[in-house]
């Protein structure tokens, strides 16, 4: 009694009065219609004035913790009931947070080999180490995020097929690598069945999901500052040609990069190879040997491919060894070696990074939450090297 009377103020008295005989509620374990405190009772366990005590009486039967019931007495009203139930579902959404973050989760990452478009061309650059050092980031943090990976190659894999893939076994994410219309076969069937999905060095805006790509414009602004800094002017750009949002971020990162710098841009500077093409080598030459007031003083090649073509023809001795100066676009050991002699600074992609910012979203995709933010591009390093190819 006398610890009751120690917490209440002075002044305010009723709404002190009122939180602690709520407080005494709780702690009781009363139920609705359960006998509560007279008002007699309350004026001794609280030493307060009866004035005060029907104040705060009346604030409690106002928000139904107590029901007044004239001739009988005071008994607990529907509040606590309402109380209990709130509490309960706190414990139990806690408990339900608690065990999400406990069970292993099984995520499927699904990628694409160069078969899926016909590209059987022997010059074409194998993209899969891309999509395996992503993976490799993913399972860096596999372990300390409770998850398990399994791979599924989409190259073949029609929406039938897809379809009973997931019923025989239904992972808690898909992860998928690359652009987002290389899986839709494999996308409508996870949105059919509301399986939780992030897209991964692709990039699309009308889908809606978690999107972590590499950022294209900044690479290619790094690039076309580092060649600046170095006295060049005359900085060509060559590519391949592709639809992928990467490829076109690229070519119109370089497109910004240059006007940003104040320097008008030369559509002659710029050249996109196909593939397809008979003669890419021929047209490189004809690009590299214009005569000097029109032809390039450096290079940014912005894809694989670019850069073993620029390999080749300067093995085969097709282009002056006082050539430009190169920067090149995320090679793996086998473009570096085609690359040779030319020693390019070169573009190194984000790729690992990009799998752990995905293996740290992996619990909140999986578990379906609601406020979690679009990461941003993830930036691109720069390897000078020597800075240059060749002596100018």
């Amino acid at each position: 009694m006398q610890e009751v009377r120690d917490i209440l103020p002075r002044y305010g008295a009723a709404e002190a009065i009122a939180k602690a005989l709520i407080d005494l509620t709780k702690e009781r374990n009363l139920a609705p219609g359960d006998p509560f405190l007279s008002d007699h009772q309350v004026m001794e366990l609280t030493g307060k004035s009866r004035t005060a005590v029907r104040r705060a009486l009346k604030l409690l039967q106002d928000g139904e913790w107590i029901e007044r019931r004239n001739g009988i007495g005071t008994f607990v009203g529907p509040q606590i009931a309402r109380y209990n139930q709130d509490m309960l579902g706190q414990v139990v959404g806690n408990l339900r947070k608690a065990e999400a973050a406990r069970r292993l989760l099984h995520v499927l990452v699904a990628d694409v080999s160069l078969e899926k478009h016909g590209r059987d061309l022997p010059s074409l650059p194998d993209s899969s180490w891309r999509f395996s050092e992503v993976t490799n980031g993913l399972a860096s943090l596999a372990l300390e995020s409770n998850f398990l990976l399994e791979l599924l190659d989409c190259s073949r894999l029609t929406a039938q097929q897809a379809s009973a893939r997931f019923e025989q076994k239904r992972p808690d994410l898909m992860l998928a690598l690359g652009e987002a219309t290389d899986h839709l076969p494999v996308l409508s069937e996870v949105m059919r069945r509301d399986i939780p999905f992030a897209l991964a060095l692709g990039r699309m805006p009308t889908l809606n999901c978690v999107q972590i790509y590499d950022d294209h414009l900044g690479a290619v602004a790094m690039a076309v500052r580092f060649l600046q800094e170095r006295g060049f002017r005359r900085i060509g750009f060559v590519h391949t040609f592709d639809l992928d949002r990467g490829a076109l971020d690229r070519y119109e990162g370089y497109r910004r990069a240059m006007s940003q710098a104040g320097t008008a841009i030369d559509e002659s500077l710029v050249l996109i190879l196909t593939p397809e093409s008979l003669e890419p080598e021929e047209t490189l030459v004809r690009y590299c040997t214009r005569p000097e007031q029109e032809r390039p003083d450096s290079l940014i090649c912005g894809s694989e491919l670019a850069a073993r073509w620029l390999g080749q023809i300067v093995r085969k001795g097709l282009v002056p060894l006082a050539g430009p100066s190169v920067v090149a676009f995320e090679q793996d050991a086998e473009t570096v070696v085609s690359l040779a002699p030319v020693r390019a600074a070169t573009m190194i992609p984000p790729l690992n990074e990009i799998g752990r910012t995905l293996a740290r979203l992996v619990r909140p995709l999986a578990n379906k939450e609601s406020d979690i933010a679009p990461p941003p591009p993830v930036p691109y390093r720069l390897l000078p090297e020597d800075g240059t190819v060749w002596e100018r």
